[in-house]
């Protein structure tokens, strides 16, 4: 139990260590994607991403590898490094 003007590291707290150890880069794609106000086939099309493997990577069912991710980045407007 913590105090409201107490410092608290999030890798302290159990529901974030919990939700970290849950996600996965194709959450992190899903929200730039949403937040960018794309669709899974504009994103596909942009970043030359068949549309399955886009659905895939964001249902945690395909990995992300340097390339692709590089390409996913781009087409996003982020560093490629935080999928990574």
């Amino acid at each position: 139990d913590f105090s409201d003007d107490e410092y608290v590291k999030p890798d302290d707290i159990p529901w974030f260590r919990d939700l970290r150890e849950a996600w996965h880069p194709g959450d992190t794609i899903r929200i730039r994607r949403e937040n960018a106000g794309m669709t899974q086939a504009e994103l596909a099309a942009k970043s030359a991403i068949p549309f399955p493997n886009i659905s895939a990577i964001e249902n945690g069912k395909r990995a992300v590898g340097p390339r692709t991710a590089k390409k996913l980045a781009a087409a996003l407007g982020f560093d490629y490094r935080e999928l990574l």
